[in-house]
């Protein structure tokens, strides 16, 4: 459901440099906010987001260096080769690779919604990479409604082979496409409009279509069970702030164990599961942030 939100004051976002990344045989772009900094961020978007979701925030975060990547399949990035997939650990050789490129050490990685799955998974495999984690309203979580494995992978083979064919579908219309998207989020046109830019590709006068690559609405082939999740969590030690939205996708969710977590501190701030697209959310999450990254531990 939409959102305007009347009476907000409009933020001026500086254009960023815009950055592309061959990799993997796959090009990668991304946007580059902020100036040199020993603070170093990366960025890893939702699901069907973009690179654009971070931009609001990005022009608020003081002191810092900010690479927000536009994932495989989303965004201006290249969609992956007919057999290629989008598990969630796909995406992991792709970052790790432009990690290599850019040289960098030290990083601070936030991680919204799926990105923030795969940002904990990224830490955990390889920690001596990173600083700090910031996980916008998103966790690593036991799913005991998953179906079993057997099952799980035939509705990512049929989804793969029909997905593949799928042609995609032409709009007259891009605001009627804006609006679609909208209905399922808490979220103002002027707060969508940079991630909505990205998101839909202009073919001619009244012609456009989604850029998204239409397997990404397929199943994951395989889906981590408690054993799994549990030898991830067992070395899951990087300092994290979990910043979950009051009426996000966590509200229902029993977060007990990982708060609990040493290494994790957990705060509930105002908004929707996009809060870091709401103008009057912004200020008060770059701040957690910020103010996380100054300290030099945790403190519960």
């Amino acid at each position: 459901m939409s959102n305007s939100r009347s009476n907000q004051t409009i933020h001026k976002v500086s254009a960023p440099e815009e950055l592309s990344f061959n990799v993997n045989d796959l090009t990668i772009s991304a946007q580059k906010f902020g100036q040199t900094s020993s603070n170093k961020y990366i960025c890893l978007h939702g699901w069907l987001d973009n690179s654009a979701s971070f931009s609001l925030l990005s022009s608020h975060l003081k002191d810092a260096e900010i690479i927000s990547l536009d994932l495989a399949g989303h965004g201006r990035s290249s969609h992956r080769s007919a057999h290629g997939t989008y598990n969630i650990w796909d995406d992991i050789i792709d970052i790790l690779s432009i990690i290599d490129l850019l040289n960098w050490k030290n990083i601070n990685l936030i991680g919204h919604s799926r990105g923030g799955i795969v940002a904990i998974l990224l830490t955990i495999a390889v920690p001596e990479l990173f600083n700090k984690l910031i996980l916008l309203d998103s966790i690593i979580a036991i799913n005991n409604k998953n179906k079993d494995a057997p099952d799980t992978l035939r509705d990512f083979l049929l989804d793969h082979k029909k997905l593949n064919k799928r042609k995609k579908k032409i709009y007259s219309n891009k605001n009627t496409m804006i609006e679609k998207r909208m209905s399922n989020m808490f979220l103002s046109k002027e707060e969508i409009r940079a991630m909505m830019d990205r998101a839909i590709d202009k073919h001619g006068d009244n012609t456009f279509s989604w850029v998204h690559d239409p397997r990404l609405l397929g199943s994951s082939a395989l889906k981590l069970n408690k054993i799994h999740i549990n030898e991830f969590l067992n070395k899951f030690n990087i300092q994290t702030l979990l910043i979950k939205a009051e009426n996000g996708i966590l509200k229902n969710t029993d977060l007990t164990d990982f708060e609990a977590r040493p290494n994790v501190r957990s705060v509930t701030n105002k908004g929707s599961h996009h809060m870091h697209l709401e103008l009057d959310k912004i200020k008060k999450i770059s701040k957690l942030i910020s103010d996380f990254i100054s300290e030099n531990s945790i403190k519960k």
